[in-house]
């Protein structure tokens, strides 16, 4: 199977005329035939182009981590729970607010009232 998949994206590559060579990273979702270090797909591209780094698809598991969420009703209300603290805590505060500016570049939002 490994070498099907590897075939496959090496053809792809080739169809979009990308040259192996100038790739600089592999993103897979989190199954062990992608991601596997020993001889799985990423392993075999990587032997062609050590330059080609595994790196894990983080969208892929939030993605399943969200679909796991919603399934647990305890879980989304702990998070909603957390991330409204989350927000109260830095809202409080300017110079916390800039702290998280500067260390993160996305934004806390406050839990809709609507709903």
């Amino acid at each position: 199977m490994q070498q099907q998949l590897e075939a496959a994206i090496l053809d792809q590559l080739n169809d979009l005329e990308l040259p192996l060579q100038d790739c600089r990273c592999q993103c897979y979702d989190n199954a062990a035939v992608m991601s596997g270090r020993i001889s799985r797909v990423q392993k075999r591209i990587l032997d062609k182009n050590t330059l080609a780094l595994f790196v894990n698809c983080d969208n892929r598991s939030l993605n399943l981590s969200a679909v796991h969420a919603a399934t647990d009703k305890t879980f989304a209300v702990i998070f909603c729970s957390t991330d409204e603290v989350v927000y109260t805590f830095f809202a409080r505060s300017t110079i916390h607010w800039q702290q998280l500016k500067d260390a993160v570049k996305c934004t806390v939002k406050r839990e809709s009232d609507k709903g």
